[in-house]
């Protein structure tokens, strides 16, 4: 057979493919995923019903202690939605939701929570926001620092189910260089480039270990005692001397030294020597050891109530787009923990530190599948209207109504690239995709604004980021004609009707259907512009939902 023959019907196969993938994905049916299902069984394991009844019970109790009345429970597809963005950082595909339309009704959002914690985009993206906390965003020393390198290897920990207990503590004793150690880039982070003889700085790695790991904000005792909050300056420099015998050397890398920490006292100009001691629970720690293995042991000890409660209330807040306590890197000395807050974190400590069990509990609580709207002085309005009128404080404060929250810039960017297509872009997408979104999504983010380490706390939007979505090269390479790359132009080709042309778009941006009388409106744009090409006038409708509220809320 000649070679141009064969690279005909090469290139006839690629594209038979491809055009089969669409209609098949923009088809209703497909085959149920069993894996997926039984993987959804197996998730709900006795003693994982057991904590999520109990944290239900705790919420119920505080809803009758103040009066409350809970929103109703919210739509499937909404609570698929929140666990996408959530834990992915971007919508569910509408491959994803066509899959989940061949499941169990009563299972569709059990087997999709499974789906994503299998999904290697899970791992990464859970692995930056726990990278922001732990190393910031910043460049550090160069060759030495790699970021992405300790991402990935928080990756790894998160896919592996390490114990979280293990990972910090890892993080905290490692030596060697951040290359072949990927955890000692934690410490390698502290090295400030702009010095000549750049070396680990204590001070910066004990407020990262207070913030990061304790949710206590003890470094604001760097310079005098916290007005506030029983924190002394001393406390603060007992703990950065845990760093002291800390060395970076070029041939050994990370390491230990045996050497005195000492700090300038500002008023008398003298060197004062500071023994590593913690700022509370001391007499636990244990004395021997270098001083990181110390540290180490007691940041995670079972006693050290504060490492638990920490990273409990950051997942939540990630799933939630506000924690039980805020700012979630602020738990006060004398706050009253709230008793979900301790159930979780007793939880997740007598459960091997396991974070994917602790997200399952909090995925499968009541207050995670609430509806987000209601309203201030009647019952919680039903689920049909897509526009949510406000909510009332008593019932945001008590996690009595899901949250509304303002998308993350990176939430966006996923959302943007992964409603541009039928499939889903995962792990298992060609590579020059995957590529291809890594770019635009990182594009996006920086014209949008990376709000950094900052990122759970800051949620104001900007007239130029709205300008972005209207006006930006992203929605409109998304959104115009391009048979091969966007979703548009396929749903223009395969769609059986205007009406099923409309459903598609809705499901692609907004991951529901549209209402009667939205899908009626766009079915009427459809027909009344002749002047305009059917992927144009698919593209438009696109457009206008990617501008709406509601797609840039989590809701």
């Amino acid at each position: 057979m000649p070679a141009t023959l064969k690279r005909n019907l090469v290139f006839l196969a690629v594209v038979a493919g491809g055009v089969l993938a669409c209609v098949v994905i923009l088809s209703p049916a497909i085959r149920p995923l069993r894996q997926e299902r039984n993987a959804a069984e197996r998730m709900l394991a006795p003693d994982i019903q057991t904590s999520v009844d109990r944290l239900n019970k705790v919420f119920e109790e505080r809803w009758r202690k103040q009066g409350v009345e809970p929103a109703p429970p919210a739509g499937e597809s909404t609570v698929v939605r929140r666990l996408a963005l959530a834990l992915m950082g971007t919508i569910p595909s509408l491959e994803e939701l066509r899959q989940l339309d061949q499941q169990p009704k009563d299972r569709r959002v059990d087997v999709y929570l499974a789906k994503v914690l299998d999904d290697r985009r899970f791992n990464d993206y859970l692995a930056e926001r726990l990278a922001r906390a732990f190393v910031g965003t910043k460049d550090g020393v160069f060759i030495a620092y790699r970021r992405r390198r300790f991402v990935a290897w928080l990756s790894d920990e998160l896919r592996e189910r390490r114990p979280y207990d293990q990972t910090i503590r890892r993080m905290l004793t490692v030596e060697g260089y951040g290359t072949d150690e990927p955890a000692a880039n934690f410490i390698i982070a502290s090295m400030r480039p702009d010095m000549g003889s750049p070396k680990p700085e204590p001070t910066e790695l004990a407020s990262r270990v207070a913030r990061g790991m304790l949710a206590a904000r003890i470094d604001c005792a760097e310079c005098h005692d916290h007005p506030f909050e029983p924190w002394k300056q001393a406390d603060f420099q007992s703990l950065a001397a845990f760093f002291g015998q800390t060395a970076f050397q070029g041939v050994k890398g990370l390491h230990n030294v045996e050497r005195p920490y000492e700090v300038e006292d500002r008023v008398t100009g003298k060197m004062l020597t500071i023994a590593p001691r913690a700022p509370y629970l001391d007499d636990d720690r244990p004395k021997n050891g270098w001083s990181r293995e110390q540290l180490a042991a007691w940041v995670t000890a079972p006693k050290n109530e504060r490492f638990a409660q920490a990273i409990v209330n950051r997942i939540w807040a990630l799933m939630f787009g506000q924690g039980l306590v805020e700012p979630i890197d602020d738990i006060r000395s004398g706050q009253a923990i709230q008793p979900a807050l301790k159930l979780l974190a007793d939880d997740f400590r007598e459960h091997d530190y396991d974070i994917h069990r602790l997200i399952q509990v909090i995925a499968l609580s009541r207050p995670f599948r609430l509806d987000s709207r209601g309203t201030d002085d009647g019952p919680p309005v039903s689920n049909d209207d897509a526009t949510p009128p406000p909510t009332a404080p008593a019932m945001d404060e008590n996690f009595a109504i899901f949250p509304l929250s303002r998308l993350r810039p990176e939430q966006v960017a996923g959302s943007l690239v992964q409603c541009a297509s039928v499939t889903t872009l995962n792990a298992k997408t060609s590579l020059v995709f995957r590529v291809a979104r890594l770019v635009d999504t990182g594009n996006f983010v920086r014209a949008y604004g990376d709000l950094g380490e900052e990122e759970m706390q800051d949620r104001s939007g900007t007239i130029p980021q709205q300008l972005l979505l209207m006006n930006g090269g992203v929605v409109k390479n998304k959104t115009q004609r391009n048979p091969v790359l966007n979703t548009c132009s396929q749903i223009a080709m395969f769609a059986t009707s205007d009406e099923n042309a409309v459903e598609l778009v809705f499901y692609t941006t907004l991951s529901r259907p549209p209402t009667l009388a939205e899908r009626d409106y766009f079915v009427d744009r459809l027909k009344n512009r002749h002047r305009v090409s059917r992927d144009d006038r698919i593209g438009d409708i696109a457009w206008t939902l990617i501008n709406s509220t509601e797609f840039s809320w989590n809701h």
